[in-house]
């Protein structure tokens, strides 16, 4: 019974909360594509800084082939001169743009806001809030806390955030691709609808296709969507009898199957995680048994006596050895004895828990078994004793810390003198 209670217990915290890889998934994709968004914008200028090379060089090569057709016409400025529009860039807390500019144009701010117009290239933007009201002849990528769009694009417009709303006077001529926990589509899109986040709700039209992967898909009545469409979704959609939608939609509830998978995994995992844990560490503190020969009895009294001077110890090691490295690293001529540190506190602290582990076999075997001392079955029973304790709720974690410290002191103290053996 205490062992069935255990396993109902730890399955219980397990799958606390239910949805707690939707969650991992909405807290981690803001900063996933909050990164990737600013790798692009970096890239983006080397990368048009290349193309406008490239076209002086085919440029150069065309003059030099017309020479004979310069010396006998009147030379055109139309053959030696090329227009190459160079990315603009704008930062500040807040940018509120308002004038008619030739892109690219890159805008970075707290609050942004674009009235004006963009010719002849893309906006890239980027902010706390951002809103769009203008007009963009070229391709929008967007991304921000909140991306709310009431103009007009010519293009395409990809944009990540907490959310994306295209307002009813919003239109884009190509295809979205939005990402977000908050997905609210009022407007018109000329293209396809590429959707991934939490909540999705269309009120517009959509010429082409929607596809959709997230928790819950609403569609009004007003809602158009002339192409297929396709969701992948958590709770069932709710969709209004007059929304315009084709009849042979693809909607797939995941929410009964996919909780039932969830559940059967993460109950399997946890014991296969502790049996795992359990199974490494008995064959590492036999091995050490047979080799060394200790006397775990008399390695046990001595781990106890000043334990806490030893805690302490480890401690200082945990929190010093890092340090210790860091500071060696910042001097190039030591970074290869830096690697050294690093590699010697990721050994102590893989080995941390063994002293403790015997500790506990033999305090266990005295007051539970009360048999003679075995040192292979002492070594069980602390490899099962330090992989329940590790995945204890709440104390787990602090007592397994604790745990280690005591063990790194220990061991540190342990060096100095002779290991009882048998």
């Amino acid at each position: 019974m205490p062992f069935t209670s255990l396993t109902h217990k730890l399955t219980n915290l397990v799958n606390r909360p239910k949805n707690c890889q939707s969650i991992l998934i909405q807290a981690i994709s803001p900063v996933f594509f909050g990164m990737l968004w600013l790798a692009f914008v970096f890239a983006t200028p080397a990368i048009i800084r290349v193309q406008a090379q490239e076209q002086v060089v085919e440029d150069e090569t065309t003059v030099e082939l017309s020479q004979e057709d310069v010396a006998t016409e009147e030379p055109k400025s139309s053959l030696v001169t090329t227009q190459t529009n160079k990315p603009r860039f704008i930062f500040d807390g807040q940018v509120k743009l308002e004038e008619s500019l030739t892109g690219p144009i890159i805008i970075g701010g707290g609050l942004v806001t674009i009235d004006g117009k963009v010719d002849q290239g893309d906006l890239l933007v980027f902010g706390g809030s951002v809103r769009i009201t203008g007009e963009v002849e070229q391709d929008i990528y967007a991304a921000g806390g909140s991306v709310i769009i009431d103009g007009q694009v010519g293009g395409n417009v990809v944009a990540a955030g907490g959310e994306i709303q295209l307002t009813p006077t919003a239109s884009v001529a190509g295809n979205l691709i939005s990402a977000g926990e908050r997905l609210l589509m009022k407007g018109n899109v000329g293209g396809s609808w590429l959707a991934a986040g939490k909540y999705l709700d269309l009120s517009g039209e959509i010429k082409q296709d929607l596809d959709f992967w997230g928790q819950k898909m609403v569609i009004n009545q007003t809602a158009s969507v002339a192409g297929q469409l396709q969701a992948r979704v958590e709770e069932a959609p709710a969709i209004a009898q007059q929304a315009n939608v084709p009849s042979d939609k693809d909607i797939s509830v995941l929410e009964t199957n996919q909780n039932k998978w969830r559940q059967h995994w993460l109950e399997k995992s946890i014991w296969l995680s502790v049996i795992g844990s359990i199974a490494w560490r008995f064959v590492l503190l036999s091995i050490l048994v047979y080799f060394i020969k200790l006397d775990l009895k008399s390695l046990s009294v001595n781990l106890v006596r000043d334990g806490w001077s030893k805690a302490v110890k480890g401690a200082g090691l945990i929190i010093g050895l890092p340090l210790l490295g860091f500071l060696v690293f910042v001097t190039d001529i030591l970074i290869p004895i830096s690697i050294l540190i690093f590699s010697l506190y990721l050994i102590l602290w893989l080995i941390s828990w063994v002293y403790p582990a015997w500790w506990l076999g033999v305090w266990l075997n005295q007051r539970v078994v009360k048999s003679s001392i075995n040192p292979y079955f002492v070594s069980l029973i602390g490899a099962i004793a330090i992989g329940v304790i590790k995945y204890l709720p709440i104390v787990g974690a602090p007592l397994y810390l604790l745990l280690s410290a005591w063990g790194l002191g220990a061991m540190y103290s342990l060096v100095k003198t002779k290991l009882p053996t048998q």
